[in-house]
């Protein structure tokens, strides 16, 4: 019987032995660390099983930014603005038009770009939002501003990232320069500055328990997300001492001996690397197909003969299931998809509208927007093709969601079902 697993075993089976053994190293030092470090409990970290999701930094960071001392701390000690143009209303919901987080008003435009995992860079992205902001809101580009939040390190995005499509050059006239660029880093940056929040709403807020105690938790999520606590210390000098056993490094050989070993066996785990993420996904995805299938038969048996539910074949290569019809003569589609959205593969339902041959197809938009908005107050109004209403979803409840969007279009006389 095959397992989902499979293609791992395969995958390891076919690495060299010296990566095989960094693997071990990786197994035996979480060992070391689960045995070692005295017990502790994040309810953060908990509830992410370990490692939240950039989507959820930024909501979190979203939530804080409401409260005026925060918001103001934020605009001045990393933004760099003295005087702070902006206030809660100004703050957009998360992942709003694709982009983690922003902040609009009539002055200023800022866009923050939440890589805190490391997600891999998409062709043309901060590109795409400074159009966004000067195509569908009316900035200038000196009135727009990127923060790039990294993990722990400062370095600037790429060309990749700040040209049209990816492609583009440095002296483009359109390429996003690095200096229009603020570049920040969790662990240093973002970790100093909620401290000195915490402090802040202790002297001047002192009846505020709640947002203490948000804060202690996510300052305390960071130290153990960057392992920055000092209950890190042992760990750190075991895993040392691992490294040097299985590698075979001892203080008695040559500086550059113990260096060429060394970066021998990161430019393997560099290798290694988007193999297991490229493996990971594969799982994920043949794991969320098999999940959709059930939900297309459950669906299409609760909805009686009509069998309007199908698994849809997309350009993005994602799996996606759903129904499609017609709204108000227009081409709609509703499904539940995982997609790669930064390198995170997270489950959404998305209704697209196809404009092909309709002359009033903003109106047709706006009908679908209010019908949909009375049931899902937070639906993300987007941009990108494919993306015209979504939200995200978890695994739980996406069989959910769908059955109720199913429900809602289906009683709607302006809805037909194909």
């Amino acid at each position: 019987m095959k397992s989902i697993l499979d293609p791992y075993y395969k995958y390891l089976s076919s690495k060299k032995e010296s990566q095989k053994l960094l693997l071990k190293l990786a197994e035996t030092c979480l060992d070391i660390k689960k045995k070692e470090l005295p017990f502790h409990i994040n309810v953060i970290s908990a509830a992410a099983r370990g490692k939240l999701k950039e989507t959820a930094h930024s909501i979190i960071l979203h939530d804080l930014l409401r409260h005026p001392i925060i918001l103001d701390s934020f605009i001045k000690k990393v933004i760099g603005i003295s005087d702070n143009p902006f206030t809660k209303d100004d703050i957009d919901t998360p992942d709003k038009n694709r982009i983690d987080l922003c902040l609009r008003n009539k002055d200023f435009f800022l866009i923050i770009e939440n890589k805190v995992n490391s997600a891999e860079e998409q062709p043309g992205q901060l590109y795409r939002y400074c159009k966004l902001a000067q195509e569908e809101y009316g900035f200038g580009i000196n009135k727009i501003h990127i923060l790039y939040l990294n993990p722990d390190h400062n370095e600037p995005p790429s060309l990749f990232s700040r040209s049209k499509n990816g492609k583009g050059k440095e002296d483009d006239p359109e390429t996003i320069g690095v200096e229009r660029i603020i570049i920040k880093n969790y662990k240093h940056d973002i970790y100093d500055w909620l401290k000195e929040c915490k402090d802040d709403i202790l002297s001047q807020s002192k009846d505020e328990p709640f947002l203490q105690s948000a804060l202690n938790q996510y300052i305390d999520y960071l130290e153990e997300r960057f392992q920055m606590n000092h209950r890190y210390k042992k760990l750190h000098d075991m895993t040392e001492k691992q490294v040097r056993e299985i590698m075979a490094i001892n203080d008695g050989m040559a500086i550059d001996d113990q260096m060429l070993i060394l970066e021998e066996k990161l430019d393997q785990l560099n290798e290694l690397q988007p193999a297991l993420k490229d493996l990971k996904f594969k799982i994920e995805k043949e794991s969320w197909r098999s999940l959709l299938v059930g939900f297309k038969d459950s669906l299409n048996e609760k909805f009686g003969k009509r069998k309007i539910f199908h698994i849809f074949d997309n350009v993005e290569d994602y799996p996606e299931m759903g129904f499609r019809g017609t709204f108000l003569n227009t081409k709609v589609s509703i499904s539940l998809i995982l997609y790669n959205s930064d390198g995170t593969h997270t489950p959404y339902w998305r209704v697209a509208v196809d404009a092909f041959g309709n002359s009033d197809i903003n109106n047709t938009k706006e009908k679908i927007k209010k019908l949909l908005t009375s049931f899902f107050p937070n639906l993300t109004t987007g941009i990108a093709p494919g993306w015209d209403f979504y939200s995200e979803t978890s695994k739980e409840r996406a069989q959910i969601m769908l059955e109720e969007l199913a429900g809602i279009l289906l009683d709607n006389p302006d809805f037909q079902a194909l």
